[in-house]
């Protein structure tokens, strides 16, 4: 509840038909995301951010997805990449630590896949 209030749940959740109905880029829900430090959720409290391991960041995402599930996905798409490199550096791997440094300067990160035979 500190890191995701009702205050800023109940903002994105009053958003989510309008993106989900107009099929937008959930801009709103991103900047207040954002400038609460969500998006920070793996980076070291030492660098700037929330310092969260797997288990808490999946309890956020859960609460967050009560709220907003497609803003929730998309979200995930950089907590994937963060997430990954929170891991590799607690098992001593150091090889990603460019992305939580450049996650605590403002940087969010994503990908695209597809499943084999989607031409789309």
């Amino acid at each position: 509840e500190e890191i995701l209030p009702e205050p800023l749940l109940g903002a994105i959740r009053g958003r989510a038909a309008g993106y989900d109905l107009n099929n937008t880029f959930f801009f709103e829900d991103l900047e207040e995301l954002t400038a609460a430090g969500y998006l920070k959720l793996f980076v070291p409290a030492s660098d700037g951010g929330l310092g969260l391991g797997l288990e808490a960041a999946a309890q956020c995402q859960r609460r967050l997805a009560t709220a907003a599930p497609a803003t929730a996905l998309a979200i995930n798409m950089h907590l994937v990449w963060t997430g990954v490199a929170h891991v590799l550096a607690a098992r001593g791997d150091h090889s990603l630590d460019f992305v939580l440094q450049e996650t605590a300067r403002g940087e969010i990160y994503a990908f695209g896949n597809s499943e084999a035979g989607n031409d789309s």
